[in-house]
């Protein structure tokens, strides 16, 4: 049985200093009940670069309420993705609900994650903003962008999405090197990444803020800014700018407002995509198509939706359907279900998985 325990970088380097995650424990429960030191495997899962196993390094602890991990930093340079640790426990036991997760990046500060975020915090004046605090819309973003000299819009991808495409005048940048970039200290500063998983890019801007920066993150990110019809420079294709790997979609298949819409029909055959929340709509025409969505999605429409089929054919037919609407928030899903599965096989390893929903549910809605 494995234990899913999710945390995030925008953008990695192999020159980086090592990750530190920290597990703080909880009044009412311990990770001493799996220990580091008595796992059977840790998995280091880094998106588009494969999967690796790794051991820890050392654990930095001295105090004994934390552990803290480090990781040795091998990643290829310039890589970017969600990084997973997944823990196998020799002797699986259950984890108290009320365990909390901190993300720091080896300094003193650190930004909690919990089924609120931040905004615990704000009520008790220790720095921390509120996940509305932190978003923009796209429509405040633009007017932000056409009023202000002193904006810098930071896109946190990789180098080489950020080459392919990009919103004007933005810098590419690593989330974790702003910190140290002393001209951006007295400027507004948007973050933008793809928009399908916030989690990383909110945290980041509340451990900046708490710092002395003025940070906002672009809600629905690049993909949002580019199907409300704003200028693009560079290439966009729909799965470069709207597609979404097996490996982002699976560690925020228990995220909430995350929805799918299964374009095959059916169940899946995967067991993590059939307890997600899902629609199903006919593509028998484009009349019948948008009267369903609309039914199904105009008065509460869910933060995310991720589009999948079997494969990719139907996808554009689909995106051409929901331009015609004005739907910001839809996402692909790379490969399909297929490309979906394999994935996990090859993830889980044949291991029996429990997800701990508290753990990997931030709350983003």
């Amino acid at each position: 049985m494995s234990f899913i325990l999710s945390l995030h970088t925008s953008v990695l380097a192999a020159d980086d200093k090592p990750l530190q995650p920290s597990f703080l424990k909880s009044r009412t429960a311990s990770f001493d009940k799996i220990p580091l030191s008595d796992t059977g495997a840790i998995k280091l899962e880094i998106e588009n670069t494969g999967a690796a196993d790794v051991g820890i390094d050392k654990v930095l602890s001295s105090d004994p309420q934390v552990v803290i991990a480090d990781f040795p930093a091998k990643v290829p340079k310039g890589k970017s993705g969600t990084i997973s640790i997944v823990i196998w426990p020799r002797q699986a036991s259950k984890i108290d609900s009320k365990v909390e997760i901190f993300y720091g990046d080896g300094t003193k500060e650190a930004a909690k994650v919990t089924g609120e975020i931040v905004s615990p915090e704000e009520k008790t004046g220790t720095g921390s903003l509120s996940e509305e605090k932190i978003l923009i819309s796209v429509e405040k973003f633009s007017e932000l962008v056409g009023s202000r000299q002193d904006v810098v819009v930071v896109d946190t991808r990789n180098a080489e999405e950020f080459k392919e495409y990009r919103i004007k005048d933005s810098i590419n940048m690593p989330v974790q090197s702003i910190r140290g970039s002393k001209w951006l200290e007295k400027k507004k500063i948007v973050l933008v990444d793809n928009g399908f998983d916030r989690h990383p890019l909110v945290e980041a801007a509340s451990l900046l803020s708490k710092t002395g920066f003025d940070v906002l993150v672009l809600d629905g990110g690049i993909n949002a800014w580019w199907r409300s019809g704003h200028e693009i420079y560079g290439y966009p294709k729909l799965m470069s700018v709207s597609g979404i790997s097996p490996a982002q979609l699976f560690l925020c298949a228990h995220r909430k407002g995350v929805v799918i819409v299964n374009l095959a029909g059916g169940a899946t055959g995967s067991e993590i995509l059939d307890k997600m929340p899902s629609f199903e709509v006919s593509l028998a025409g484009k009349e019948q198509f948008i009267g369903e969505w609309k039914k199904a999605y105009e008065k509460t429409p869910p933060s995310r939706i991720v589009i999948c089929d079997n494969d990719e054919k139907k996808y554009l037919l689909v995106d051409s359907y929901l331009r015609e609407i004005g739907v910001k928030n839809v996402f692909y899903l790379d490969g399909g279900i297929n490309a979906f599965k394999l994935y996990v096989r090859k993830f889980v390893s044949g291991k029996k998985t429990e997800f701990v929903t508290s753990l990997t549910d931030c709350g983003c809605k």
